[in-house]
């Protein structure tokens, strides 16, 4: 038998979305006049807008509402929509089994996706002209938006249709009925998820959507082209029942003993989830160094730096980075602080002051034995390439793995009466699931999942194999 479909399905905004831009300004600002010994209303007892803003505006905590983080929708927001498509052939296998082989696709059209919609570029247009025209940022040093291409807002969210998602699976399966007293399904998926934003808004730090917005933002659609952080390539799934066949025959006590089992069970496997490695939004804490993204709005809004690490070679250990540390020229005599000099790689971390305040770059390294190069902005202008970090979604975390299976045994104690005695053991294999590893790479355990919490088995919070024990009496 063949079957085929087509379908499109609209994909419309959720809650969150509409949530996190009526929470921001221009819109609303929580805070509270803190008026201490001073009172809140104007001494002349004007209620007046202007009055009461000049006289309470220094004491609102966070400063001026109007220059916090704007978060806006364009004004053409529209709905997403996905296209599914599938094929499938289907085939009796003997009088007791099916198997089918299916494809399926679908692509996602203007998905949510959120972006720094007033990037800080004066740096960038400073070292690569060819990339972006300082001409066409605010020049106005005294503007919210100076060194930005709208003079108007300083850090401004933009959540839009800019997204988009591809997915193709090629799907295995076969069901048996009663064959020999079992009945099972088996199934296989191997699939791939592309996508260049997983989730509208929302930035992980770990498996999934490790950083929803893009890294360079003169370039957020090819740019960002990765796995989705929901690929995974090889899905198994096995369900059985089996009816043990009869040892003895007769009701025997040999009989009531080795007769009346039943096993079943259920095996799941999925590939890892994969991650994103970040780097902290200040790169090095003894100089101060940052890469050419936009740190006061990943300091804000993020927390870390949007610009990704650099794939240097992919057989070094995954842990391994290389940072090219430009501060080699000697310390300032008066303050002490590190120097500009001419760049030298070193084991990132490596840097730091002794005990007599005395400066070392770092423990020299060759970037081509390392996994990674830290995306600064002294490796960018050495590659002339403001955003030279690799793409998404580079790791992948450890693959999930559970075998659950219950014996039953089933004493018959009158024609109407049984007893049945059952074991079901969660987890059989102990199997112990940690997930991805650590993306930040100022972490010690940086790629590392052996400081996770397990969590194998739903409702078990050691994730260790455990066992039910269970009787019951049928009538």
């Amino acid at each position: 038998m063949v079957s085929a479909g087509y379908a499109i399905n609209a994909n419309p905004a959720y809650y969150n979305l509409a949530l996190l831009v009526a929470d921001e300004a221009p819109v609303t600002k929580l805070g509270a006049f803190l008026c201490g010994t001073n009172a809140c209303l104007p001494s002349n007892g004007s209620l007046l807008d202007t009055d009461f803003r000049a006289l309470n505006l220094p004491s609102l905590a966070g400063g001026d509402p109007g220059q916090d983080i704007v978060d806006i929708f364009p004004n053409n927001f529209r709905t997403p929509y996905v296209q599914t498509w599938t094929l499938g052939i289907q085939r009796q296998l003997g009088h007791a089994a099916v198997g089918e082989v299916r494809y399926v696709g679908s692509k996602t059209t203007d998905d949510f996706q959120s972006i720094d919609a007033n990037p800080f570029l004066l740096p960038v247009a400073s070292a690569f002209p060819n990339s972006i025209s300082a001409s066409s940022l605010c020049s106005n040093p005294a503007a919210d938006g100076y060194g930005r291409p709208n003079c108007n807002f300083s850090n401004l969210i933009e959540t839009d249709n800019g997204a988009w998602a591809n997915y193709n699976a090629l799907e295995l399966n076969m069901t048996s009925q009663n064959f020999h007293g079992l009945t099972s399904t088996v199934s296989y998926t191997f699939s791939k998820a592309m996508n260049n934003a997983t989730d509208g808004f929302r930035s992980t730090g770990g498996g999934g959507s490790t950083i929803a917005f893009p890294q360079n933002p003169l370039d957020r659609s090819a740019g960002e082209r990765g796995l989705s952080g929901n690929d995974f390539p090889n899905t198994v799934g096995i369900g059985f029942t089996y009816d043990v066949p009869k040892f003895a025959k007769g009701n025997s006590l040999l009989g009531h003993s080795v007769n009346g089992f039943l096993l079943s069970g259920v095996y799941r496997y999925r590939s890892g989830q994969v991650y994103t490695p970040y780097q902290p939004v200040t790169l090095d804490g003894n100089t101060g160094d940052s890469s050419f993204c936009d740190g006061a709005f990943n300091a804000d809004v993020i927390g870390v730096d949007t610009c990704r690490l650099v794939l240097s070679n992919k057989s070094a250990a995954v842990n391994t980075l290389a940072y090219l540390n430009p501060y080699t020229g000697g310390q300032n005599p008066s303050t002490g602080a590190p120097l500009l000099g001419t760049p030298e790689f070193v084991i990132y971390g490596s840097d730091g002051f002794n005990s007599s305040g005395v400066y070392s770059p770092g423990t020299a390294v060759n970037p081509t034995n390392t996994h990674w190069i830290v995306d600064n902005q002294a490796y960018a202008l050495a590659v002339n390439n403001p955003y030279p970090g690799s793409s998404r979604s580079l790791l992948r975390g450890q693959s999930y793995s559970d075998l659950d299976l219950t014996v039953i045994k089933t004493f018959p104690v009158s024609d109407r009466i049984h007893l049945q005695l059952s074991t079901a053991a969660y987890n059989a294999l102990n199997q112990m699931f940690l997930g991805g590893g650590n993306a930040f790479i100022g972490a010690s355990n940086f790629t590392s999942n052996v400081e996770n919490a397990s969590g194998s088995v739903p409702g078990s919070t050691s994730g260790n194999r455990f066992v039910i024990l269970e009787g019951t009496v049928v009538f």
